[in-house]
Formats: structure tokens, sequence, C-alpha cells
């Protein structure tokens, strides 16, 4: 089955894809995957089966406690890791392994060498491996991009972008520091690639500093340069 493509009149195939993880953002790219077209959703993955099948019935779709399970559907196209960090690089990886597109929360792994093995697997298998910095494609954003292409901003109309963030209790959006890797404030990654992605011809790493008595991470980027 398939839908037409407005652009050109073509036939697009529909897409089969399964979320993996049932918190916040497994809920976060289920409602978003409802909202596309020409993708069905067929399945959640959890640790525990319990909560898979909570989320998934409010979905109307499957559940299952091992997403290698679900690798193994010759029907199914991709996933969506929404996982804790330091599971990423191995799901990604199995994932691609069995021939699955992979959309994945960010950061895709939690070292550069998992990273470019990924890069290199997906380049391989012919496959997709993205990452969710989404607010990269904002017009706004697109906008600023072509500004700095096309010369219209100079390398010190921003020169520092300082940012703080409030490490709010769980489960509050944000609240991700935890002994499985994720790190205080998933949004401070979003400010932080947005800060180097649109004006900066090369990525930078931010400094952060993390203040325990106001549970705050104050991020700041190095000042650019001519």
């Amino acid at each position: 089955m398939g839908i037409n493509n407005p652009k050109d009149g073509s036939w697009r195939k529909r897409l089969k894809t399964a979320v993996i993880g049932t918190g916040f953002m497994g809920r976060v790219h289920l409602e978003a995957l409802q909202r596309v077209e020409f993708v069905d959703v067929i399945a959640v993955a959890g640790r525990e089966l319990g909560p898979a099948q909570k989320l998934a019935a409010g979905f109307g779709v499957a559940a299952t406690d091992d997403y290698r399970k679900l690798l193994q559907d010759s029907t199914l196209d991709a996933v969506h890791i929404c996982t804790p960090n330091v599971t990423h690089y191995q799901m990604a990886k199995d994932a691609l392994q069995a021939g699955k597109h992979v959309l994945c929360e960010k950061p895709v792994t939690i070292s550069v060498e998992e990273a470019q093995e990924l890069v290199a697997l997906a380049r391989k298998t012919g496959l997709r491996n993205g990452v969710c910095h989404n607010l990269r494609y904002y017009p706004m954003v697109q906008q600023m991009r072509r500004m700095r292409e096309a010369g219209e901003l100079r390398r010190d109309t921003v020169p520092r972008a300082p940012i703080s963030r409030r490490v709010l209790p769980l489960p509050s959006y944000g609240a991700s520091v935890g002994p499985l890797g994720n790190s205080e404030g998933c949004g401070i990654r979003h400010f932080a690639d947005l800060s180097c992605a649109p004006v900066r011809p090369t990525p930078v790493l931010p400094q952060q500093r993390w203040s325990p008595a106001s549970r705050t991470v104050h991020v700041s980027l190095p000042a650019m340069r001519p």
C-alpha cells in the first residue's frame, strides 16, 4: 500500500516503524508519528512489558519488552530510539545490521568512536541513521544559515551565547540526570547545537558548569573569531 505524492504524482510506499522507549520522548514520537500520513506505527518496545503495553494500548499498537524481536520483523522499515543515552549505540547498531532505518534521540552515542562506527555502518548498509536535532530545520534557523552562507552575517555577530537551565524534579521535561548516562537538561544540547550549526562552519564544544545548590546547568559557547 502507499499514498499519492502530491509533488510529482508518484506512489509513495507506506513505511512501518516502531518506537523503542516508553518514557517522555517515546510518547512524543508516537504522538508526532500519528500526524505523518505515510507512516504506520506497528509496535512499542520497552525494558518492561507492563509500561510498554500501557503506552501501546493508547495508540492501538503491539507491545514487547525485547526490541530485538521487533528487528526480526521483515515488514518493519525503521525504528525510533527514545531510550537512555547509553543504550543508543547498541540499539542503533542492532537496527542497522537488521536492515532498519534509524531515527535516534540525541545524542546519537556517548562517544565519538561509537558515533563514527554507526556512520560507517549506515554508509555501508545504505540506511538512514538520523539524530533528532529537529530545531535545525525550523524556518528561522534555516534563514540564519542562508544568511551566513551568503556572507550577510559577520563572524562576530553572535560573540557569545550564555545559557542557563534549571533541572526540574522528575518527571518534568529536562530532568534527565541519572545512572544511565543522560545529561542534565537535554534541551541544552538543542540550544548549543543551534548556536553552532547556523552560524559556524565547524562545530564547537560548549563549556558546562553545574550548580548543585540551584540545580542549574550553565552553558557558554566560546566567542566567535574572525
